[in-house]
């Protein structure tokens, strides 16, 4: 039996599937004969490897993984199609004149990368036992190593190219305690995937004061005036002419889980709960609920961030849930011939006026991290958001702390 036969895969290959293996499921294909896993050659000589895989598998590259004796690494190497047959070697050089076992293994990828059929194992190799041996008597010198300007990688019988990049579709593609990196290929490096937060923040809204005080806006739209006595205000104002302006919004400490889905892309939730800023209520509003909900998905700029870099900048986009009391002052001027009358009301004052805003909201905002290791570091946000059903423009601003999980 030829070299060639014996270390490849001869043309009528078996292929059988696995137990409990289904559809997508990779198959063995086996060497045949069976017996002829192990085989014995001479020293510096390459060791070729070919394979002959059957038409309904849908091949797209063809790797085989070798270790040379005393070597601790595995190397990879890239199988050439020619027509039916996927062909190879290992480099004589790497053969060298070491003595002892060179082993193997085949896996075949589809297109995405996934591991589709395989040839032996990490754990089950094919094996060349490397002797140093003479010549058999006429057959000339003995086999040296060629000259790579004359011998192209690729050709059998001489060196195949090497692959740094081993293709995977998910982790069980990988080996060795590698993992299925974002680009579809074999790394022993991935970035955390889930991250936890902690954060305080601070709203500042932006109302239209405009009849904020009137007693049909205290009614319909979620506004509450309360005079310096602490009496609700129910009179008659007249325009005075008041718009856009400035409303201290509550206080929140934040609670966040972010899961990274691809190199610069993360979604995840945050939940909140005002330990300042319940305003007071109108007698016909409902009561104040503290607790906030917001889904979020955030963008990070650059090749890998989160791996790479300890300064990430992003922004983001997210929808909330959360009732929002903005607190400002307005300027009231009674209007003697309104109909509505309240004891104590000066022709002119100033009052407090509280708007509960939202329940909901959508908002757009950027962000830094700054980290004081790959997996841990602080937060600074801000953020502008729009409330809705009871409307107004709401500024936040957040600092914390946030952690790989």
């Amino acid at each position: 039996m030829s070299r060639r036969l014996a270390l490849g895969v001869a043309a009528a290959c078996l292929v059988t599937s696995l137990p409990g293996a289904g559809l997508g499921a990779s198959r063995e294909v086996e060497h045949l004969p069976v017996p002829s896993r192990e085989v014995t050659q001479g020293i510096l000589t390459p060791v070729p490897i070919e394979l002959r895989l059957p038409d309904e598998l849908p091949a797209r590259r063809v790797l085989a993984h070798y270790k040379v004796w005393g070597e601790r690494e595995w190397t990879t190497i890239e199988l050439r199609r020619r027509g039916a047959a996927w062909s190879g070697a290992v480099p004589c050089l790497e053969v060298s004149t070491i003595t002892g076992d060179l082993v193997y293994y085949v896996r075949i990828h589809d297109r995405e990368g996934g591991v589709i059929g395989f040839s032996g194992s990490r754990h089950r190799p094919h094996r060349v036992k490397i002797v140093y041996s003479a010549p058999p008597p006429g057959r000339g010198a003995p086999a040296r190593c060629p000259d790579p300007a004359d011998c192209p990688a690729g050709l059998p019988g001489c060196p195949s190219e090497a692959v740094l990049h081993v293709p995977c579709d998910d982790d069980a593609d990988c080996e060795a305690g590698l993992v299925c990196g974002w680009e579809g290929y074999c790394t022993d490096e991935r970035p955390p995937l889930d991250w936890v937060s902690v954060a305080a923040s601070q709203s500042l809204g932006i109302v239209d004061a405009r009849g904020a005080c009137s007693l049909a806006s205290q009614e319909r739209e979620a506004w509450a005036c309360f005079r310096a006595d602490g009496a609700q205000y129910l009179g008659t104002p007249a325009p005075t002419g008041e718009r856009a302006q400035a409303a201290l919004g509550p206080t929140r400490l934040v609670a966040g889980y972010e899961r990274v889905t691809s190199p610069g892309t993360s979604l995840g939730v945050r939940a909140g709960f005002a330990v300042r800023g319940e305003g007071r209520a109108a007698a016909a509003q409902v009561g104040y609920v503290p607790w906030s909900l917001e889904a979020r998905g955030s963008w990070y700029p650059g090749r890998d961030p989160f791996l790479t870099r300890l300064v990430r900048p992003y922004v983001f986009t997210a929808l909330g849930l959360a009732m929002h009391d903005l607190e400002t002052t307005v300027r009231i001027r009674e209007d003697p011939r309104g109909v509505a009358r309240q004891r104590g009301n000066a022709l002119e004052q100033r009052v407090t006026a509280w708007k509960r805003a939202g329940d909901a909201s959508v908002a757009a905002g950027a962000g830094l991290f700054l980290g004081w290791s790959e997996r841990a570091g602080l937060e600074l946000e801000a953020s502008v958001a729009e409330a809705f059903p009871s409307a107004a423009t709401l500024v936040d601003a957040r600092l914390g702390v946030r952690a790989a999980w």
